[in-house]
């Protein structure tokens, strides 16, 4: 596979003992780097209501490549959300994950059926 950014929804799967999202990683993995963007990271920490939640959340993440958005990012996120937002409900913290994509030419590992409106953006369905 491809070198993707792998989504807040697959990573909470794995971390749940998912074993459909784990195997989806490791297949990323086989084939090419698995990557987390700051976003999705935040994500995953907002959503911790544990310390030992958090841990896991840390441990998890630090086990791939972090990247961080630009302001081309930004600005593309904006523009995306702009086009998006009313009539898909698309979030902007995707429109950034997939702002940063679409400029490193990367896949994103969803479930998320928001990403499918963003043209430009390369989803892979994990399973």
């Amino acid at each position: 596979m491809p070198d993707a950014f792998i989504d807040a929804n697959v990573l909470i799967h794995a971390l749940r003992q998912g074993e459909a999202a784990r195997a989806a990683i490791r297949s990323i993995r086989a084939g090419g780097e698995a990557l987390v963007h700051s976003i999705t990271i935040a994500e995953l920490v907002a959503g911790a209501s544990t310390r030992k939640e958090l841990t896991a959340v840390q441990q998890m993440v630090s086990t791939f490549r972090h990247v961080v958005p630009d302001e081309s990012d930004i600005r593309r996120s904006l523009a995306l959300q702009e086009r998006h937002a009313l009539r898909h409900s698309v979030e902007w913290g995707d429109c950034v994950l997939a702002a940063t994509s679409m400029r490193l030419r990367v896949w994103v590992c969803t479930r998320d059926r928001h990403f499918a409106v963003l043209r430009g953006v390369r989803v892979i369905e994990p399973y």
